[in-house]
C-alpha cells in the first residue's frame, strides 16, 4: 500500500492591520458612516456632535472646523455627493459634499 501525503497549502497570512485613532470627540461615538468611496468618515457622539473626517490622514474636514450639534444619525447618499444628518426634532439636513473627499 502506497500512501500519498498531500501537501496542505495555507493561504498567505493576512496583512498586519495598523489601527488608526480618530481622536477628537469628548464622549462616546455612538454612530458613524463611511462615504461610499471610503474617503470620508462621519461620526456622531453621545452629545449629538457631528464630526467629518478625512480617512487617509485622520484629520477633521475643514468644512466642519469645529462641530455641528444636535445630530442623531448620519448617512451618505449612494453616489457620495450628499451627506444626510437627522436630529431629534425630525429635521433632515442635506450636506452637499461632492468633491470634498
Amino acid at each position: 500500500v502506497v500512501e500519498q501525503i498531500e501537501q496542505i497549502r495555507t493561504p498567505d497570512p493576512a496583512p498586519v492591520l495598523t489601527p488608526r485613532a480618530f481622536a477628537g470627540h469628548d464622549s462616546t461615538v455612538r454612530t458613524f458612516a463611511f462615504s461610499p468611496d471610503g474617503r470620508l468618515l462621519a461620526t456622531v457622539d453621545a452629545t449629538d456632535e457631528l464630526r467629518l473626517w478625512h480617512v487617509r490622514d485622520v484629520a477633521l474636514h475643514p468644512v466642519l472646523p469645529g462641530s455641528i450639534k444636535g445630530v442623531a444619525s448620519v448617512a451618505f447618499a449612494p453616489d457620495g455627493e450628499t451627506m444626510v444628518t437627522g436630529d431629534d426634532s425630525g429635521t433632515l439636513t442635506l450636506w452637499p459634499i461632492g468633491s470634498m473627499g
